[in-house]
């Protein structure tokens, strides 16, 4: 769902701690408590990981739907937020380990961030009551982004530094813990925040305030909970800043190479040039990062697809079905919850079964080769996503171009009507209508005649005009006065609605009041439950209202008895569905003892199952189980002990880079469709990877890890210490990779 944010074990979160100063560390953690009493204090951290994260994701989770359908900013402006907020969220921790490490401490730094963040979240709740501002939730995003991204890089550290020496396997178990209660926030709150948004109304709207009201009181539980255990925490003292002293190092070494090197003798490596400023094996220890680290310049790519899923892909299952019949109704934002689920399902089947069946069969799989397949694997969802999204598009209602108009004929008489026109040449069946089509914009006849067996024949006669760039509907009707045959023209409305939604045009023959029509959700009993009440009282022309945008349900007609008393209903009302997608016109004829309803489709509902994603889904999530636990294993087992927290502060940073790949694309307006679009970063995925495939091939591993080990020979190289030492680190890395992939 995520990518990994905490740093790994104290012994190497804190990288700048000399050994003198770690003595004096590990003693004054024994005088907490000894290596046989459990550190509770775990549980504060645990907690508070959990509603943290349910805050964040569940936030996120209705972010873009927010800023579409109730700040009304443009698909592609929406996309662009949402990415600009989780580049910043992913900016963040490289100022935050700063923080933590070279001035307040990490409980310091996480509590006063938490509250931040809190205060983030309590803005973005308040300010979604309407009107509609989009200042308040640029305020509120912004501070949640600062909060998070804060302390991104030190609550898994914080959390590794109540263990003292002798507890490694408790200190294990809570990073399972830890990796757990993250994916168990996610999952829920991916659930149940599109429910509070779609399910319960608010001022006749979906209920954002509560949606977002919901995280912000777990966020408020967060730090609450993260406070309470102030008193059991070991809590150590910044140590310095290691982030900053390795960018002066690379600094000093780049002014160096260019001030030095005509008169100095030359070094091995530029950075050596900083020699006057860092000791040796310092600089060799950044020498090696930026082999890692080079390594991860093809990785951004990744994160621009994997983030899609809460931007891109939301708005594509917006136009599809989400109808799973008895299991009910799946909302376009609950479809985020598969990663979660599939990702606690595919972790375990890897690291039990094809891993070490893979090591059975002397498979290479070691963690840059694990990266490839899953990069690969990822640009193949993008491939589904470009599919589905022809399915979607070809299904779209068509439009008309310049100089065209469009026409459909409604037959609403209980008998067949023959008309010829230029327009029509043929027969309607009784309650039918006809497929939408193009013709060339100017004046036309049209002659009807009706074939009713047993009844008189009737016939209608007149000229129309049909307007360029304009969509009619020919609607046939019997007037109610005099039983006469009737032609009349009406505005068509061609667009399918936007987010899943529905919309409806009311045609009757009846003489009502309009102000007294209302539709009504099946599922309410009474007119006093206000939520979803549509009432009808704009007239576009006589017997027909205009189009209005309603949510997908079943749906009673009813008229007014009184009109000066509009909770008083008739007591038999009229049922129909309308689905999502679609748009209708809904013919009524009669009163309230005879009233009739029929549902003619101008535009077909959206016809593509939500089930469909489910491949793409099931693609990006398996790319990120191989290529992200995989990209932590391989950064941490290969970059120095002593620079572990700066490799996690730039692992973070290339899902912020991504994020901005994302934004370019999004507006580059000479991308024709959104299926292109899916097709455009499938083929970049694809070129990106065989990039890294070429670049992990001449990777050379660090001796005496235990990647290095894989690749070599029994012989000189292979000895029993180095064994060990491989082993030992293997342990510190691969385990806390898995442990802190999804955070």
């Amino acid at each position: 769902m995520e990518k990994s944010y905490g740093s790994v074990k104290s012994d190497s979160s804190a990288p700048s701690v000399t050994t003198s100063e770690s003595d004096l560390i590990d003693k004054d953690k024994k005088k907490y408590r000894s290596k046989d009493a459990y550190p509770y204090s775990v549980f504060f951290i645990l907690t508070n990981e959990f509603c943290e994260r349910f805050s964040y994701y569940g936030m996120r989770a209705i972010l873009v739907i927010y800023l579409t359908r109730w700040l009304s900013f443009g698909e592609n402006q929406a996309t662009s937020i949402f990415h600009a907020f989780s580049m910043l969220c992913y900016g963040m921790p490289l100022i935050g380990a700063v923080v933590a490490d070279g001035y307040l401490g990490r409980y310091k730094t996480i509590l006063y961030l938490s509250v931040v963040y809190f205060a983030g979240s309590l803005i973005l709740s308040v300010t979604a009551l309407p009107p509609p501002e989009w200042y308040g939730a640029a305020v509120g995003l912004f501070l949640i982004a600062c909060g998070t991204g804060g302390i991104k890089a030190s609550v898994a550290p914080f959390g590794a530094d109540q263990f003292i020496s002798g507890q490694e396997k408790w200190q294990n178990s809570f990073f399972s813990a830890f990796y757990f209660m993250i994916n168990l926030g996610s999952m829920l709150s991916v659930i149940i925040t599109p429910i509070l948004r779609a399910d319960v109304h608010c001022f006749g709207q979906d209920c954002y305030v509560l949606a977002f009201g919901i995280p912000a009181v777990l966020m408020f539980l967060s730090v609450l909970m993260f406070f309470l255990g102030r008193d059991r925490y070991i809590k150590i003292p910044p140590a310095g800043n290691i982030i900053g002293k390795t960018f002066k190092c690379i600094y000093y070494g780049i002014v160096g190479k260019i001030r030095r090197s005509k008169y100095d003798e030359p070094r091995k490596h530029w950075l050596y040039y900083a020699d006057d400023k860092y000791d040796a094996g310092f600089i060799e220890d950044v020498r090696q990062l930026l082999k890692v680290l080079f390594m991860f310049l093809p990785l951004p790519l990744f994160w621009a697809l994997s983030d899609q899923q809460g931007s891109r892909w939301t708005l594509q299952a917006e136009h599809m079905d989400g109808d799973m019949g008895i299991f009910g109704k799946i909302k376009p934002d609950q479809m985020q919850a598969l990663n979660p689920l599939m990702i606690l399902a595919l972790i375990p089947l890897f690291d039990k079964g094809i891993y070490p069946l893979l090591d059975k069969c002397k498979i290479p799989n070691r963690p840059l080769a694990r990266m490839v397949v899953g990069l690969f694997i990822s640009s193949g969802a993008f491939v589904c996503a470009g599919l589905i999204q022809y399915k979607i598009d070809i299904n779209e209602a068509r439009q008309v171009v310049s100089g065209e108009s469009g026409v459909l004929f409604l037959n609403t008489i209980p008998c067949r009507v023959k008309i010829e026109s230029p327009l029509h040449d043929g027969f309607i069946n009784d309650m039918e209508m006809t497929e939408f089509y193009t013709i060339q914009a100017g004046n036309y006849s049209v002659n009807a005649t009706t074939v009713c067996p047993g009844n008189k024949t009737q016939s209608f006669y007149d000229y129309f005009i049909l307007e360029d760039s304009s969509s009619y509907r020919f609607i046939i009707y019997l007037d109610e006065d005099d039983d006469s045959l009737n032609v009349s023209l009406y505005l068509d409305e061609r667009t399918k609605p936007h987010h899943g939604d529905a919309s409806i045009s009311i045609f009757t023959t009846s003489d009502i009041l309009w102000n007294m029509v209302t539709i009504v959700p099946s599922s309410y009993k009474h007119y006093s439950d206000q939520r979803s009440i549509e009432t009808i009282l704009d007239v576009e022309q006589n017997n027909v209202s205009k189009f209005h945008v309603i949510q997908p349900a079943r749906y009673t007609i009813f008229l007014s008895e009184d009109f000066n008393d509009s909770t008083i209903l008739t007591d038999s009302g009229i049922d129909f569905t309308i689905s999502s997608g679609g748009v209708y016109t809904v013919y009524y004829t009669g009163n309230s003892s005879t009233a009739k309803v029929h549902l003619y489709a101008d535009v077909k509902e959206n016809t593509v199952s939500m089930l469909w994603l489910t491949p793409q889904y099931f693609l990006i999530t398996l790319g990120e189980v191989l290529f992200s636990i995989s990209g932590l294993s391989f950064a941490y087992s290969q970059a120095p002990s002593s620079l572990k927290s700066v490799v996690q502060s730039i692992w973070l940073l290339t899902v912020s880079m991504g994020d901005l790949v994302v934004i370019i694309v999004a507006n580059i307006r000479a991308i024709p469709s959104q299926m292109i679009e899916f097709y455009i970063f499938a083929l970049l995925m694809f070129l990106d990877t065989l990039v890294f495939m070429v670049m992990s091939l001449f990777y050379v591993y660090k001796p005496n890890s235990i990647d290095y080990i894989e690749l070599v020979d029994d012989g000189p190289a292979f000895d029993a210490s180095a064994t060990e030492i491989a082993e030992e680190n293997y342990e510190n890395t691969e385990g806390e990779s898995v442990q802190l992939k999804n955070m």
